[in-house]
């Protein structure tokens, strides 16, 4: 269960969709969806490059050495998400462009 949830919670807070998720990982999005779900274990390799893919955008996962889980939001992912959030070209087509607010900036 822990490998679930550790693939689920880190792909989102990397921004990646399962598509997505799945291109980086090499699989089909079938795999990724069925991981996250339970519905069927994934293989040891594409978990540990899924580690890698957190760690190369900020995110670093400890789902091993604890009781729980840790993960942790680094500032480098912080920076990687506001690019994301701040590029147009990632927004729905039907979604207004965002406006600048002092938070923003």
């Amino acid at each position: 269960m822990k490998i679930a949830i550790v693939l689920r919670t880190g792909r989102v807070a990397i921004g990646m969709n399962q598509q997505e998720f799945a291109d980086a990982l090499g699989v089909a999005k079938s795999t990724v969806a069925r991981a996250e779900t339970l519905e069927m274990p994934i293989k040891a390799e594409t978990y540990f490059k899924a580690l890698r893919i957190f760690k190369q955008n900020g995110l670093e996962v400890d789902p091993i050495y604890s009781e729980g889980i840790d993960i942790k939001i680094t500032p480098e992912a912080l920076a990687i998400a506001q690019k994301k959030l701040d590029d147009e070209s990632q927004r729905r087509s039907d979604r207004k462009p965002r406006v600048q607010t002092e938070k923003n900036s």
